[in-house]
């Protein structure tokens, strides 16, 4: 997240301070990993979900929640199918934004639920047309917007590995943290892509991507293959201006060293995020008017990389404490301007950090 967003970051961190004094439903939850399968549409809004989640737990229960969306007045939300344990139906209730699944559970019990469901995402997904009119896709979870369209414990103390696999046409490229696993053409409007992310995430950063892209591996760093990923009628100019996150990466290695942070790779991805930048693990987000083929663009990916250390891996056990990992990416990102650009140019910076 910009350092222009951090007034609006707070007022967050104080709502959401109510908000974690009932996370009582969550605890004695420990998720081990998401395997999300999604199937978008060109024809419509309305996407079908497949999520199998592995769960240990911590304490006996007769229940469990998750954060989901139930459809609103509106009929934007999530309709649930079934939800089953190995093939047998488990009971459930699902309002407003919480999925109560019926299972009692032993401390130590390890269960993995399957929940199919379909509809269209109030929020979290952003399914529109970027700037030259074509339909994309765009994950959009931050801060806690994931539960949308995902089942999930939709806050950052919950770190959980991850797959996407996402069923759409094939002339989109996807995108998503982690590695590629699989690419397969399955009909001649179908494909399905397959990622997987190794790594304990937050929801909030495990995100997917869907659209028209030109894509350029730029360089590789220390073993972490920076690449670009722009929209084809800003190829040029968009290649230009992301060729400099690997310079970026580079320069943040050296200082902070790389033992931790969550890359199998890093994607920079021109896309429709509400943010200037969205610091998705491995996978960040940039606001589409970022490509200008002016390279000015220095300071939004280094605030965007420095999260990679702080709020990926270094991640806030709740709400009130965003603005150490915004405060540390603010840093950052004015330091590497100053290596770059010299003292006059980093005191600007902080005087408007202030």
């Amino acid at each position: 997240m910009r350092p222009a967003f951090c007034f609006l970051i707070l007022l967050h961190a104080f709502s959401f301070s109510l908000a974690s004094q009932v996370l009582s439903h969550r605890q004695g939850i420990d998720i081990l990993h998401y395997d999300w399968k999604i199937e978008i549409s060109e024809e419509s809004d309305t996407i079908l979900g497949k999520a199998d989640i592995k769960i240990q737990f911590t304490r006996a229960l007769t229940h469990f929640y998750l954060d989901f969306n139930a459809p609103d007045s509106n009929g934007k939300g999530m309709f649930i199918s079934a939800i089953s344990e190995n093939g047998k139906p488990l009971t459930y209730q699902h309002k407003a934004e919480q999925l109560r699944i019926d299972r009692p559970v032993m401390v130590g019990d390890n269960i993995a639920i399957t929940i199919s469901y379909y509809g269209v995402p109030g929020d979290g997904l952003i399914i529109s047309r970027n700037k030259f009119g074509d339909r994309t896709y765009f994950s959009d979870h931050w801060p806690n917007r994931a539960h949308h369209y995902l089942p999930v414990i939709d806050h950052p103390s919950e770190k959980a590995t991850s797959e996407f696999g996402i069923r759409c046409a094939p002339h989109l490229q996807v995108v998503s943290n982690g590695i590629i696993r699989e690419r397969t053409l399955v009909a001649d409007s179908l494909q399905w892509v397959r990622w997987y992310s190794n790594v304990p995430l937050p929801v909030k950063v495990q995100v997917f991507a869907a659209a028209p892209f030109s894509v350029q591996e730029v360089a590789s760093i220390n073993g972490i293959m920076v690449s670009s990923w722009v929209f084809p009628q800003n190829r040029a100019e968009g290649f230009l201006d992301y060729m400099a996150a690997a310079e970026v990466l580079q320069q943040f290695i050296y200082w902070l060293g790389e033992g931790g942070i969550p890359l199998q790779k890093l994607a920079n991805v021109q896309s429709k995020t509400r943010y200037g930048g969205m610091e998705n693990a491995g996978c960040i987000f940039y606001f589409e008017e970022s490509v200008n083929g002016k390279r000015d663009q220095e300071g939004l990916f280094a605030h965007e990389i420095a999260h990679q250390w702080f709020g990926n891996t270094v991640t806030e056990a709740d709400w009130p404490h965003i603005w150490l990992s915004e405060g540390f990416a603010t840093y950052l990102a004015e330091i590497y301007k100053q290596e770059v650009k010299g003292e006059v140019a980093f005191r600007a910076g902080m005087d408007i950090a202030r």
